[in-house]
């Protein structure tokens, strides 16, 4: 009877595994379609800051430095342009019939001759969201010190933290960095240089913020066993030549836009709130919880997750000088990294709070 009993709850626990995992991903879907729509119409959306509307992005008429971000408005344009003509009459249509504007902007409306571009837009800025979440569930799994499970429940926590750069002003572009800077981390460690050059290449085009891989790279495999000194210097000209290669270009195709390659914002922002830096508020508390999992068992986390850590570092002073500070979607390309050290650290937390407190409960009983 008891080894009848014994094989059901086997088989129970199977069926409740399967059906939690199914549970969770359409949590995800709707979840990742909230943190969309929370996106476009967030203090006006992506149409809602004037340098960097939306049209203006996509057509390359936008202010520097904004329109120099130009991965997501080239392929915008060119799915516009080979999409068929009957096609963009049914986005016009379902747009005006349906008041999807209603839906999709709640501060302003989009103008109905490039809702083709919006819709596409939309589209492309989805798919980075959800190439995100696949690609940080896989750097996980590949840079975790220990077996776990978490990676399942990633994309939630993923989100979540999403969320918490939603603070000024969002961008085109912002998921496409968020998107590009996992995947490209993920083929970096792995050492598939093929894919992560093309990756590498796509960054940036994105954004200049790209040579912040340059960086890991350097702190990874410099003096690693994992690569040959002649392969490392041969992989790190071929990132300079296609960094100042593109930047360059993309400069020139804009070097006449309105607006400066950088906006200082020293005097006008970081000074004026460095007197509020010590309040107490849920940021303060959010950023003193995540700093403590992460520092929490340092050495016994991915070194390659711990060195990519120091890419806040430039991030940091650059937003000080040429940014907001404050203003936590200027560290997309961190995130990654922050969200696998929380998390690794909060799982580790709960397994020796776990452990010694069965060690704990051994020695009273005894």
């Amino acid at each position: 009877m008891n080894s009848i009993g014994c094989n059901k709850a086997t088989k129970r626990q199977p069926l409740f595994s399967k059906v939690l995992h199914v549970i969770v991903f359409v949590y995800t879907v709707f979840f990742s379609c909230y943190v969309l729509l929370l996106f476009l119409n967030f203090s006006g959306g992506i149409n809602g800051y004037v340098p960097a509307n939306f049209p203006s992005m996509v057509y390359g008429y936008g202010y520097s430095p904004y329109v120099s971000r130009a991965l997501l408005p080239f392929f915008i344009r060119f799915i516009t342009l080979i999409t068929p003509y009957s096609l963009h009459q049914v986005f016009l249509h379902s747009f005006v019939t349906l008041h999807l504007s209603a839906l999709m902007d709640w501060h302003q409306n989009w103008e109905t001759a490039f809702i083709s571009e919006y819709l596409i837009g939309c589209l492309l800025i989805f798919s980075c969201l959800i190439g995100f979440l696949v690609a940080i569930c896989g750097l996980y799994r590949v840079v975790c010190t220990y077996s776990s499970n978490i990676y399942l429940y990633l994309p939630i926590l993923a989100l979540s933290g999403i969320l918490l750069h939603f603070s000024y002003q969002n961008y085109l572009y912002d998921f496409s960095t968020l998107f590009l800077s996992t995947i490209g981390y993920l083929f970096l460690y792995r050492a598939d240089w093929k894919r992560y050059l093309c990756i590498f290449i796509l960054a940036v085009i994105n954004k200049e913020t790209a040579i912040l891989f340059l960086l890991l790279f350097s702190l990874y495999y410099w003096k690693s066993p994992l690569l040959s000194r002649k392969e490392f210097i041969k992989l790190s000209i071929l990132q300079i030549i296609f960094f100042v290669g593109i930047r360059t270009t993309i400069y020139f195709l804009f070097q006449k836009n309105l607006g400066t390659p950088l906006e200082f914002h020293f005097y006008d922002h970081t000074l004026p709130i460095v007197e509020h830096l010590f309040i107490l508020h849920w940021n303060t508390v959010i950023f003193l919880l995540i700093f403590l999992l992460i520092i929490y068992r340092w050495k016994a986390k991915s070194k390659f997750v711990r060195l990519g850590l120091w890419t806040l570092v430039p991030l940091v002073i650059c937003s000080l000088f040429f940014g907001y500070v404050d203003e936590w979607r200027d560290y997309y390309e961190v995130y990654p990294f922050i969200l696998i050290l929380t998390v690794d650290g909060g799982t580790m937390f709960f397994l020796d709070a776990k452990t010694n407190y069965l060690l704990l409960k051994k020695r009273i009983l005894s």
